[in-house]
């Protein structure tokens, strides 16, 4: 839900919560193309929005952020060279 700009000059854009479902289930259909889900040895697929949509933001905030200081995040060059251009809360997401 957080898009890693993965070095680009500007920040994904929001998706909607369907197009992230849609997204997912394509991911799914190309996966069984390569993997076999069936039975107790088959491979398992998880969304990660199965757990993180239910993680309240301020408890995420607090139990998380502090471990990531402005230092550390300077010291990525994702972050510091998208300083000139502007950087928001959801672009530093590499960190």
């Amino acid at each position: 839900m957080v898009g890693d700009p993965s070095g680009k000059r500007e920040e994904r854009p929001v998706l909607s919560l369907e197009q992230i479902d849609r997204n997912a289930q394509g991911i799914a259909r190309q996966l069984k193309r390569f993997l076999s889900f069936e039975g107790s040895t088959g491979a398992r697929l998880r969304n990660n929005a199965d757990w993180l949509r239910g993680i309240n933001l301020m408890d995420f905030l607090r139990d998380t952020g502090k471990h990531f200081t402005l230092s550390f995040m300077l010291q990525k060059e994702s972050v510091a060279s998208r300083l000139e251009t502007g950087i928001t809360y959801t672009s530093s997401a590499t960190c």
